[in-house]
């Protein structure tokens, strides 16, 4: 079992970085209309902000705690913001 639970951290971690570093979002943000956009205007984040928001969302609470305009711990460590696509 533990070989599966690795696995899954293993697709889960693919599914979300390399979608988010190339695209600058992942395929459920598509869905429901979000994606991630750099601050300094460049077109999507890039594989290390992605690698660092995904471990950063990985451990759940900094991605929950956010601050006055909405932004969580990971996008200002990283210089991102979710921002709506429609």
């Amino acid at each position: 079992m533990q070989t599966f639970n690795l696995w899954s951290i293993v697709v889960w971690a693919v599914l979300t970085v390399i979608p988010v570093a190339l695209f600058g979002f992942t395929p459920g943000m598509a869905a429901t209309g979000i994606r991630v956009g750099r601050l300094d205007g460049a077109s999507t984040p890039g594989l290390w902000r992605a690698i660092v928001r995904g471990a950063l969302t990985f451990l759940i609470i900094p991605a929950a705690v956010r601050n006055l305009d909405g932004r969580s711990w990971l996008d200002r460590l990283t210089g991102t913001v979710v921002v709506r696509m429609r």
